[in-house]
Order: C-alpha cells, then sequence, then structure tokens
C-alpha cells in the first residue's frame, strides 16, 4: 500500500502537538482510513461501507437512520448509502419497529462480501502494526478499548456545569 507524501513526515513533528494522546491517535487514523481505503478501493468499497454492514449484521433490523448516527451522516446521505448496498444485494429493507420505517437486514451476499473484504483490512492492518510485536499490539489494542470506554462513559454522564 502506497502511502502519500502529503505535508511532512508526521513522525518527525514535535511540541506541544506530539505529546497529546489525542492528537497522535488522529494521525494514525489518518493513516490507518488511507490504508484501509487503499485495500477497499478494488472491491469498489469504502470504510464506513463496511462499517454500515458490520452494524446492520451486527444489529439485524436497525433502520438507515440509526446507521447515519452510526457513521455521524446526514439522513439523506444514510439514504444513499442503504440504497447503494441494496442496489448490489448486500442488504435489504424489511418490516421495520414501526411502520413508518425500515428494518435493514444483511443478505447472503452482503455476508460473503464481508468476509472477503475483512481479509484485506486485516492485511492493511496487520501493515499499519508491523513494528508491534504481538503482545505489544495485544496491549495497543486493550488500551484503545479503554480509552474508547472511557469516552463514552464520559459522554453518557451529563456534564456539571
Amino acid at each position: 500500500m502506497q502511502r502519500s507524501n502529503r505535508g511532512t513526515d508526521r513522525t518527525k513533528r514535535s511540541g506541544e502537538l506530539s505529546r497529546l494522546v489525542g492528537y497522535q491517535l488522529h494521525l494514525v487514523d489518518l493513516i490507518a482510513l488511507e490504508d484501509a481505503r487503499d485495500a477497499l478501493a478494488a472491491r469498489q468499497t469504502t470504510p464506513a461501507t463496511v462499517t454500515a454492514m458490520f452494524f446492520i449484521r451486527d444489529q439485524p433490523g436497525c433502520d438507515q437512520t440509526t446507521v447515519g448516527r452510526l457513521l455521524s451522516i446526514n439522513r439523506s446521505s444514510a439514504m444513499k448509502l442503504i440504497d447503494r448496498l441494496e442496489s448490489r444485494g448486500f442488504v435489504e429493507r424489511s418490516e421495520g419497529r414501526d411502520r413508518r420505517s425500515n428494518g435493514l437486514y444483511l443478505t447472503a451476499a452482503g455476508s460473503r462480501f464481508l468476509s472477503e473484504v475483512v481479509v484485506l483490512l486485516r492485511r492493511s492492518d496487520a501493515a499499519l502494526c508491523a513494528s508491534l510485536d504481538s503482545s505489544e499490539r495485544a496491549e495497543l489494542l486493550r488500551l484503545l478499548k479503554k480509552i474508547l470506554a472511557g469516552a463514552e462513559l464520559k459522554k453518557q454522564k451529563p456534564s456539571a456545569a
């Protein structure tokens, strides 16, 4: 995977930003997403589309508004995404939780497609983490999950203002 050479070498930056965990996570996220996009391009899909498909698989019957919220996209964009997935035969709309919404379900073709693209994403992920040994990779995942859980918990609690 050829990474673009936009800007300066990110690893050589110093100063206040280089000591901020959030900033370092952001830089890694930019690289990870670029690598994932490159890996998925041959299958004519994107990381966001794959994320939506996994969510639909794991939450059968969810609606497109919920998928849109997950991806932080507006209703119109969510509808277009689901329309594309439906036209490719990966998702079907069926009766939803009420008469105003459709439930979304991953089809067998969608499930097969996810099985194929997850292999590409694992390769991309392995390349991203090539400088880590297996115990470092496991520790990084553990710490990232801990940060995520703490951030989600913080969002759920009303702020004391």
